[in-house]
């Protein structure tokens, strides 16, 4: 029976592709010389994928793309064939050649080469698996399928989905990465780029314009330390990461073969993973990103900004429908390469724009306002992101009663203002006396807190200083001499640990550059909180490494401890570390 579907199958699509007027829409493989229309899609063979032309909306743009099939109509795209080459009509036809090259074949353009320096000794097959893979498989005299010769899984888009590798192959140099789109009408490459380097750290990095922006933290445990949201859909997924001398990648698969499940790098930075239901009725997602929603904003902008001379943070960028009255004021960036994310940037970093929005139609492109002009709110307009301080919670006054009722309300409760105005001296004072109290104890709690602080910090440099000593005295070595940092001068050296500062992480916890205001550079390690580190350890630790003085050792500068924050400072290297030339790995690079 198997054979017999498969043969009818096999008859059925050489008779949709063959025949030119054929009403057919659906195909199950595509052979060398056969073409695949507009009109018509190549199903995987349980019909769960479909790879054909689609429009996105509001776009009169066409590409070639896979996406779930028995989803709702202009579901979205998981891979994308040709984001970059736009059909600018509904005339595109892909075509497998006789050398084995997948072309998009349009009105008014040159063809598009999906799989370009393809060599070819036999024939070829084009087929979409059930799981989303467009592959290019070798297919020898006798029938009997060969090595796959190329694969869409190896040139991702947006989205990740099971099975997919989300990293790179050290022996060849291919890279899995996931582009976020332009707008949700241009799948071109837009601002965001996930995946990994060859550096010594397991995790996930992602960029923005080529600058790193967030990374996961280190793998560990089945998870990734600065990722908490992916270990909270370990009930539906089982993740792994691999590193070794061929590759290093991160990859998912769902526990349940019937769940759909996909990971979209959105065009803010952000990754969502959407999951359907067995039932095929409910789509849950979730949300990885570098940034928080503020909750008296649900609509605002969710992007890490760093502090400039402007912008303290607490500003929000919020969409409002409508438009700015005085168009004189606007000015523009008309190159359409430019994110919606680039003009939230552009506009954050100048302290004169209060307002942005994209310039053109299909998302892209930029206008800014640089003076408080007049907005007027009409939900027919295009939104427009308009700058609000995000600290105000201020309620919106209520629409009640009348003024009349107001009134009335006033006229009826005026002993209340009777027994205000003859309100007894003693209980003022009395109120006052219970302030008075209240706030001598919170200064005195505050006092004993600051010298039980000050008292282990006296206890911590003490200790550290005698066991140096008593080494001194014991081997006659000259150990390191180790100084108390307070927390605010860290603070000020890390510009409050920028992530721009960030040099690397490892077990222990990130590693930032430091600048004090004498010109020393250091390099502050801070104890990860859910190390389980105590304060003990954390002076048996410094006591260790102060004994140790070697030229290929990096020097213990000093310590820093502030409630629950341990950090060890060393003297800065600025070559990077050791291992960076032994193996060719090691921190990202000291800006």
């Amino acid at each position: 029976m198997a054979k017999l579907r498969n043969l009818m199958l096999f008859l059925f699509s050489c008779l949709c592709i063959e025949s030119p007027y054929s009403s057919c829409e659906e195909i199950y493989s595509l052979k060398q010389g056969q073409q695949m229309r507009d009109e018509e899609h190549l199903l995987s063979e349980n019909g769960i994928f479909k790879l054909g032309f689609f429009n996105p909306s509001y776009s009169s743009d066409y590409y070639l793309g896979i996406w779930y099939s028995k989803l709702p109509k202009n579901p979205e795209s998981v891979w994308v064939a040709n984001p970059n080459y736009p059909i600018y009509e509904s005339s595109g036809v892909l075509t497998l050649d006789n050398e084995g090259l997948l072309k998009i074949t349009h009105n008014g353009g040159q063809p598009i080469v999906i799989n370009p320096n393809q060599t070819v000794l036999s024939n070829v097959t084009a087929t979409l698996l059930d799981y989303g893979n467009l592959v290019l498989t070798e297919v020898y005299s006798n029938g009997r399928a060969g090595r796959v010769l190329w694969q869409s899984f190896d040139h991702p888009t947006n989205t990740l989905l099971p099975g997919m590798k989300l990293g790179l192959n050290l022996k060849t140099g291919q890279s899995w990465a996931l582009n976020s789109w332009l707008s949700s009408q241009v799948p071109a490459p837009g601002a965001f780029r996930l995946g990994v380097d060859r550096g010594s750290a397991d995790q996930l990095i992602l960029w923005q314009r080529g600058d790193v922006y967030w990374t996961s933290g280190v793998w560990s445990n089945g998870g990734f330390q600065m990722a908490p949201d992916l270990k909270r859909s370990l009930d539906v997924h089982e993740f792994r990461f691999v590193s070794n001398e061929d590759e290093k990648y991160f990859s998912y698969n769902v526990k349940n073969k019937s769940t759909i499940s996909r990971w979209e790098l959105n065009s803010w930075g952000q990754i969502v993973q959407f999951t359907l239901d067995v039932d095929g009725t409910t789509w849950t997602n979730t949300t990885t990103s570098p940034c928080k929603f503020n909750v008296n904003y649900p609509n605002a902008v969710c992007i890490e900004q760093n502090h400039t001379e402007c912008r303290n943070g607490s500003e929000l960028l919020v969409p409002k429908k409508g438009y700015y009255k005085e168009t004189k004021l606007k000015y523009f960036h008309y190159n359409s390469s430019l994110a919606l994310s680039d003009c939230y940037h552009s506009c954050w970093n100048n302290c004169s724009c209060i307002a942005y929005k994209n310039h053109f139609d299909n998302g892209t492109g930029c206008e800014f306002w640089n003076k408080d002009a007049n907005f007027i709110g009409n939900e027919n307009f295009p939104a427009i992101y308009i700058l609000e301080l995000g600290n105000n919670k201020e309620g919106t006054p209520t629409e009640g009663g009348t003024r009349e009722d107001s009134a009335g309300s006033t006229k009826e409760l005026w002993w209340i203002w009777c027994i205000v105005a003859i309100t007894p001296g003693p209980v003022i004072l009395l109120l006052g006396y219970l302030c008075y109290r209240r706030r001598k104890l919170g200064l005195l709690q505050q006092d004993e807190g600051e010298t039980s602080q000050d008292k282990g910090l006296l206890e911590l440099r003490s200790h550290i200083f005698n066991k140096v000593n008593d080494n001194i005295k014991r081997d006659r070595k000259k150990g390191n001499e180790v100084q108390l940092f307070s927390f605010p001068e860290i603070l000020a050296a890390t510009n409050h640990f920028s992530f721009s500062n960030k040099l690397g992480e490892g077990g222990f916890g990130p590693v930032y550059k430091g600048l004090l205001q004498d010109g020393q550079q250091l390099a502050v390690k801070r104890l990860a909180r859910d190390s389980g580190q105590g304060l003990k350890e954390f002076m048996n630790e410094i006591t260790l490494i102060a004994e140790l003085q070697h030229v290929n050792l990096v020097r213990l500068l000093g310590c820093c401890v502030h409630e629950e924050e341990k950090m060890l400072i060393y003297e800065y290297m600025p070559n990077k570390s050791l291992d960076s030339f032994i193996f060719g790995m090691g921190f990202v690079e000291a800006r």
